[in-house]
């Protein structure tokens, strides 16, 4: 019996020493909703595998849990210093960091903002970045229930943050340089069907 008590003891210890965790709660991104972001990473022989992202949204009034999103077990070498400092967030509801100079297309973590015109804040969340592209974002739109669905079509092909936000025209605008090139995707939403389209992507070379 002793054998086994010490057996899990140090299977515990093993685990606890061989992961990383860093939880932030974020009151101030939005007027509606207060987000929690649960970040677990596991460490395997000393070295980060792959990262658990949990992302829980409260309202902000009653503090009730509404909704709790598994983002999923990243590759932890794709994240580098992401979901180190809760701070690296923006809002463009609430203002928040709203004027910050993003580098390399970095917007930060955890970004709120109405991405489909439609009145009701939405975010993106960092899942990884690309070589030389910034973060792979993943984006989220909220629906009519007050609950936030992924959007499939931008994350796989839109994937970074838009460098414009066209209201009246409602569409978004990526401006990238990749190599020598030098390039601009539009994706366009339609309000009647809710999809989205990619309305234009050009790219020249630069040098």
């Amino acid at each position: 019996m002793r054998q086994i008590i010490l057996m899990n003891f140090f299977a515990w210890a093993f685990l606890s020493a061989n992961a990383l965790a860093q939880t932030c709660l974020h009151t101030n991104l939005s007027n509606k909703f207060d987000y929690k972001i649960d970040v677990t990473k596991s460490l395997d022989s000393g070295h980060v595998s792959y990262s658990k992202v949990i992302l829980s949204v409260y309202n902000k009034k009653n503090k009730k849990l509404m909704q709790k999103i598994n983002v999923g077990n990243i590759n932890s070498n794709l994240l580098y210093d992401a979901f180190q400092n809760c701070k690296n967030v923006r809002s463009y509801i609430t203002g928040y960091n709203e004027d910050k100079i993003p580098s390399d297309y970095d917007y930060g973590d955890f970004v709120v903002a109405d991405l489909n015109f439609d009145g009701k804040e939405d975010f993106v969340i960092n899942g990884g970045y690309s070589a030389d592209a910034g973060p792979n974002y993943i984006f989220y739109f909220q629906d009519t229930q007050g609950h936030f669905r992924i959007s499939h079509f931008l994350t796989d092909r839109m994937g970074s943050f838009p460098t414009h936000l066209n209201i009246e025209k409602k569409t978004l605008v990526h401006t990238y340089i990749l190599g020598k090139y030098q390039g601009e995707k539009t994706f366009k939403y339609n309000a009647q069907t809710k999809k989205w389209r990619l309305a234009k992507w050009t790219e020249k070379k630069i040098y």
